[in-house]
């Protein structure tokens, strides 16, 4: 069963407008393609 959210309830990266169907899935993209690498060395 696959669940439907609504455009507030999902998570988007402010950047580059794609959406992400979970905070977790949102914050590794984040951490990947767009933080910069003095950034992604202190997470």
């Amino acid at each position: 069963m696959q669940m439907v959210t609504s455009p507030e309830e999902q998570h988007q990266c402010r950047e580059c407008k794609q959406y992400f169907d979970t905070g977790n899935e949102l914050s590794k993209y984040l951490r990947i393609k767009c933080y910069s690498e003095e950034i992604r060395e202190q997470i």
